[in-house]
């Protein structure tokens, strides 16, 4: 028996730094409230994500391989306005899942991503 998932997928990284190998990354989606014990796999686990009081977001259309630059300019805005990064970066996938099941086809056109970070003014991190 399966767990029945639901959108959007969601893409958390935990590296502090940007990288181009080693990321440290892991695919998150949700599933039903009653779901409380995951199947018996080594490569399936049910938590929570956690949540924050203050992020920075933004939303946009590209393809998946052309993030990096929206992940930059995020970045620059939040420490522009005397912010830094307080949890993983979140690449919410809104227009569907980054990579469909075998069989399944993606959605038409450009994908929907919404970056989201935790954030935290500089003077409450010193």
């Amino acid at each position: 028996r399966g767990i029945a998932w639901q959108t959007p997928e969601v893409t958390f990284y935990h590296n502090d730094e940007y990288r181009e190998i080693d990321i440290d990354m892991e695919v998150a989606v949700a599933v039903a409230d009653q779901v409380i014990e995951a199947p018996a796999r080594d490569d399936l686990i049910l938590r929570r994500a956690p949540g924050c009081t203050l992020a920075a977001a933004l939303t946009f259309e590209c393809d998946f391989a052309g993030v990096v630059g929206p992940i930059r300019a995020l970045l620059r805005w939040v420490g522009m306005h005397g912010h830094a990064p307080a949890g993983a970066l979140r690449e919410v996938h809104l227009s569907g899942p980054a990579h469909p099941f075998p069989g399944e086809t993606a959605a038409a056109g450009l994908p929907v991503i919404e970056l989201q970070i935790p954030i935290a003014p500089l003077a409450a991190i010193s």
